[in-house]
């Protein structure tokens, strides 16, 4: 196993590369001039040609590569409207995606593992019914949907929590909801044949066989197998969480990384952009290989080389 992180983690500058590479010019064939969006249409073309010379945006591609990532490893890499360090930055928004993000799974997490396992030991009832039910629904309603639905009936009908923002008490509640009751919905489905698998071993008989309650086979033996799938799944929705809740973050004006990357591209903050993306793909693969390990902890028969 130690040979396996080793190797993942001498892959892991490649992959950063490659994703700063594809950044960096993906973001030079966005149309617009951020000298535009800076200081508006109508400035003179003596003050963009200033603008544009001292922000080196009309050196040749070539040159502008290379002091990207100059920039980039030196910690200098700056907003093109702020002229504040992209890493400062990105630093005061990390901390508010990771609480969503970690909000969100823990919202998941409390419905999806309780009704999944419901569903398992009820098979073919209307309970099992019901259960899959809401999680089809749950799977096929878009988070820029239900966000605004959440906001209409909590916040502006009944007034319970803020409509937007990160600074009120309980302003939290309705993005976690937006984000980890889609999430619930996956792990439901996943966690009802993880322990449905589980339920039909020959242990679990054994158990039963021994006297054990229902309570004890399946919260002590039938879970801790079925945890194997289940925490895969939730690593890849951290990952998914704290790399992709733009709209979430757009919706409910909270202020992370996701909203910060809205802007960056409407002013067409390339910089912004770029670091930002790095970032996010560096979250993404620390989270999967983080993942794996988990996976091996749990079930040992689980060679990574």
């Amino acid at each position: 196993m130690s040979r396996w992180l080793l190797a993942r983690i001498a892959l892991l500058p490649l992959l950063l590369l490659a994703v700063s590479a594809g950044t960096f010019l993906l973001s030079e064939l966005v149309p617009g001039d951020p000298v535009d969006f800076m200081i508006g249409e109508n400035a003179t073309s003596e003050r963009k040609s200033e603008l544009r010379a001292a922000y080196h945006l009309d050196d040749p591609l070539g040159e502008r590569f290379v002091r990207f990532y100059a920039e980039l490893l030196s910690g200098e890499l700056r907003s093109l409207h702020t002229r504040r360090p992209v890493i400062e930055i990105l630093a005061e928004r990390l901390p508010n995606t990771g609480r969503l993000a970690l909000a969100a799974l823990l919202v998941s997490a409390l419905v999806a593992i309780p009704l999944g396992t419901l569903a398992a030991r009820k098979r073919g009832t209307w309970i099992d019914d019901s259960s899959m039910l809401v999680a089809l629904v749950g799977i096929s309603v878009p988070s820029f949907w239900l966000g605004p639905m959440l906001i209409i009936v909590f916040a502006i009908g009944l007034g319970w929590f803020p409509v937007s923002g990160a600074d009120a008490p309980g302003s939290i509640v309705l993005p976690a909801l937006t984000l980890g009751l889609g999430m619930a919905s996956i792990l439901t489905r996943i966690t009802r044949a993880s322990v449905l698998e589980t339920l039909g071993q020959d242990y679990i008989r054994a158990a039963r066989a021994r006297g054990l309650s229902e309570r004890t086979v399946v919260v002590r033996h039938a879970l801790r197998t079925a945890a194997i799938p289940i925490v895969t799944v939730l690593g890849l929705q951290l990952g998914a969480l704290l790399t992709g809740t733009v709209i979430t973050e757009e919706i409910f004006a909270w202020p992370g990384v996701g909203r910060e990357i809205v802007q960056a591209v409407r002013s067409r903050d390339l910089p912004m952009v770029q670091g930002s993306v790095l970032l996010l793909a560096t979250i993404w693969a620390v989270v999967n290989t983080l993942t794996d390990v988990a996976y091996a902890i749990l079930d040992p028969r689980v060679a990574l080389r």
